[in-house]
């Protein structure tokens, strides 16, 4: 006659038995779950956002908060179709002793989906090798980034020889170390040439600007 019933020493046995059945299926439940969730999910078409990607081997976009929401809506004032002003980070670092961070870079990039990059001087280098830094001249004889003193960086197109501008420096603004977002001794301000969104995200992110030696400038409280 077949043992029916379950006590402890049955149960222990099973649990021994089909554990790793239990795990296998739950990991496949959170799969699917993780992939229907992407999959249909709203997703802010490109040309409808800025996306700024912080480039370091350190970065924290938290303190960046305080001002993503009044830049959006500063954006939205000039173009009424943006639906989000997005900080990204993307873990950079001397690719000589990490390959790996130059893969991530170009995989990222080619995406096409970043507007601005915030970037180490390594980070500037790998952009200007690549060919992701857009011209500046004409937006700052425009009057683009007028009167903040953001001194320019030069760039060599590898394919001409000729070199432009291809980013500012951000030297002296110390906010984003104050606050903890990134180093910004030898970071560069840089504009995607695959953006999808140029002339929005340029003023947006000259107004991320201003509003960061706003706060850099404010009276010190008590």
């Amino acid at each position: 006659m077949p043992v029916r019933g379950m006590n402890r020493a049955r149960l222990r046995e099973h649990i021994r038995k089909y554990s790793p059945v239990y795990i296998v299926g739950c990991i496949v439940c959170m799969l699917l779950t993780n992939i229907l969730y992407t999959s249909t999910r709203y997703q802010v078409p490109y040309e409808k956002e800025v996306l700024v990607y912080l480039l370091d081997s350190y970065t924290n976009i938290e303190p960046l908060e305080e001002i993503r929401e009044d830049a959006l809506q500063y954006g939205q004032s000039i173009d009424d179709t943006l639906e989000a002003v997005v900080f990204e980070s993307i873990l950079y670092s001397d690719p000589a002793e990490d390959y790996t961070s130059s893969y991530l870079l170009m995989a990222r990039a080619a995406l096409g989906n970043g507007d601005i990059y915030i970037a180490s001087s390594i980070g500037a280098q790998s952009l200007f090798s690549m060919g992701l830094a857009k011209p500046l001249e004409e937006a700052l004889d425009s009057g683009w980034m007028e009167g903040l003193g953001l001194e320019p960086v030069m760039c060599e197109n590898e394919e001409t020889g000729e070199t432009f501008i291809g980013g500012l420096s951000l030297d002296h603004l110390h906010a984003l170390l104050d606050l903890g977002v990134m180093n910004n001794e030898g970071a560069v301000l840089v504009v995607a040439s695959n953006s999808g969104n140029e002339e929005t995200s340029m003023a947006v992110i000259e107004h991320i600007v201003q509003a960061l030696e706003e706060l850099e400038n404010a009276p010190a409280e008590g």
